[in-house]
Formats: structure tokens, C-alpha cells, sequence
């Protein structure tokens, strides 16, 4: 993934979440952003290509914290115990606040209807 290191932006903050979306890590249709503190008013969405605007929320985060941001590929074969313990703390929140089918995301900040309840 291609990216400007040195900008506050999303795609370098610790707590970013990048998830591959497809049929296998073969057939990748695209990436979802996640915000690991579900601070980001707008995710999930697509990053499409580090080019989406909204990663550029993180000018007005105040948990902002620059590192390198967890990829997750559809497979979820990446997954490490190398990763930093921020990371492995926030990842499970962040995989079960995904609808049932796991290449389908859902806003843990959307309102649910009284049938959903």
C-alpha cells in the first residue's frame, strides 16, 4: 500500500484498520477503512486506492497516534501476534462489529430500528 508517512491522515494512525473485501485474497475487490476506537463518523468505507477524502478526518482527531495501520487480507491470513498490543486489543472489537457476512460491514454508530432491537 502506497502512502505519505509523514501526513496526518488515516492511513498512518495505529488505529487504522484496513480490510480486503472479495471472494479470496485472489480476487480482492477493494479495502475497507475501520477505525479501531470507532472515532471516524463516516467508516467503514472503502479507501479506494488511499484517495478517499475522509482519511483525512484524522486532521481533527484527538486520538490520532501515527504508526503503521493493521491490513487485514479477506482471508485474514495476515493476522499476526506480531502486531502491537494496541492492535490485538482493538482487532476483535473491530471484526464483531462486522455483519454476519464477513465481507459485508456494518456501522457500529448506525441507528437501529425498532426491529432490529
Amino acid at each position: 500500500m502506497e502512502r505519505n508517512r509523514s501526513a496526518r491522515n488515516c492511513s498512518n494512525c495505529l488505529f487504522a484498520f484496513f480490510w480486503d473485501y472479495g471472494y479470496s485474497n485472489y480476487t480482492t475487490e477493494g479495502t475497507y477503512f475501520y477505525c479501531g476506537l470507532f472515532k471516524h463518523p463516516n467508516a467503514p468505507f472503502d479507501r479506494f486506492y488511499n484517495e478517499d477524502k475522509r482519511l483525512t478526518y484524522a486532521k481533527y482527531c484527538k486520538r490520532f497516534t501515527k504508526g503503521i495501520p493493521l491490513e487485514v487480507d479477506v482471508e485474514t491470513d495476515r493476522i499476526s501476534e506480531k502486531m502491537p498490543l494496541i492492535q490485538r486489543t482493538l482487532w476483535p472489537k473491530v471484526r464483531d462489529s462486522l455483519a454476519p457476512s464477513i465481507n459485508e460491514p456494518k456501522n457500529p454508530n448506525k441507528v437501529k430500528y425498532k426491529w432490529e432491537r
